[in-house]
């Protein structure tokens, strides 16, 4: 399966995909940042050794991190690995809270944002191109908006949506 991409003015690349069917990592440019991909489960006609672990051996030294909060047993396996910034969801309800200016400075440039195709993997990418700073400009609670918690004033990703795409055309103009 290839991931399904677009290509921003500035070389940076966009990849979206789901974590069930990872595509073969050549498929993805230079270094690569991997975010809102939760390690395959057990179920489901995939698994972590048939996905995940494939996936992450052929970026080898070209994953620059993967930014996660999707609960998985083998978390415990990446734990010294700095590349991976992994929690659960009780730690963190939606991935673009883990997504800091200090952490996207300290992994440094890339060359591909991979995403899951989700509302919560398109803010942590808008996030992630902006250098960590939020995509919008919301008085509400940042987790609010993208796990549709208690303080949304908006629940639909359609009207949240809009800021990320913002986002994405920012980078592209201001890099170009």
């Amino acid at each position: 399966m290839s991931a399904n991409k677009v290509e921003a003015g500035s070389g940076v690349r966009f990849a979206f995909l789901t974590p069930r069917k990872l595509p073969s990592a050549d498929t993805l440019a230079g270094r690569v940042v991997v975010l809102d991909i939760g390690f395959a489960s057990e179920g489901g006609g995939s698994s972590f050794a048939g996905v995940t672990i494939p996936f992450i051996n052929g970026l080898g030294s070209r994953l620059a991190a993967w930014v996660d909060h999707h609960d998985h047993e083998r978390h415990v396996d990446f734990v010294r690995d700095p590349r991976f910034l992994l929690s659960s969801k009780a730690e963190h309800g939606g991935c673009p809270e883990m997504i800091t200016p200090e952490f996207v400075a300290k992994v440094g440039p890339v060359d591909t944002v991979a995403m899951h195709m989700d509302l919560d993997g398109l803010y942590a990418g808008a996030k992630w191109v902006l250098g960590g700073i939020e995509p919008y400009e919301a008085p509400m609670p940042t987790r609010a908006r993208w796990t549709r918690g208690a303080g949304s004033r908006d629940p639909s990703p359609r009207a949240s949506i809009a800021p990320c795409g913002r986002a994405f055309a920012t980078r592209r103009s201001s890099t170009a």
